[in-house]
């Protein structure tokens, strides 16, 4: 819960434009974050491990262990794919972000991407975020939004 908080206020320095939904439920997946704007959909996973954290681009390990852990991939794209099925086939960008030195001695390293998934500390979302390309116009934008906005009612 730390790591959502600290990732939420982080989210809070987005520029005018940008829409956020925390804690997502899109029918048996929970997204923590959903991040939108002109540049795209955003799925954004948090993670707050105790120990060390590996990102190599095909595993991710975690708690220091020698075993990757396969979950965490498997849940950011099955998170994707069941948001596809709720919007149709609009882009959507999974992100895995590590909020790192919540504990002392955590640490992740081999960023930047597992799995096909950027992965990215806390300080390097906002940055990433804002750095995309446009990706919807407004005519897709807007619908998308407001079928988001529903999903949280």
């Amino acid at each position: 819960m730390k790591g959502e908080r600290l990732l939420g206020k982080a989210l809070s320095q987005l520029p005018e434009g940008w829409r956020i939904w925390h804690d997502l439920d899109i029918g048996g997946e929970n997204i923590d974050h959903l991040v939108a704007s002109a540049k795209g959909v955003f799925i954004v996973e948090v993670k707050n491990y105790r120990g060390t954290s590996l990102a190599l681009p095909k595993a991710l390990y975690t708690h220091g262990s020698k075993k990757p852990n396969h979950d965490i991939p498997r849940q950011v794209w099955r998170q994707v794919n069941k948001l596809k099925d709720v919007l149709g086939e609009v882009y959507i960008s999974p992100l895995l972000v590590f909020v790192i030195g919540v504990n002392a001695g955590d640490n992740v390293t081999g960023l930047p991407v597992t799995t096909n998934i950027p992965c990215l500390s806390l300080e390097q979302l906002v940055p990433h975020l804002r750095d995309q390309d446009k990706r919807l116009s407004y005519a897709v934008a807007k619908p998308l939004f407001a079928q988001l906005d529903a999903l949280t009612k």
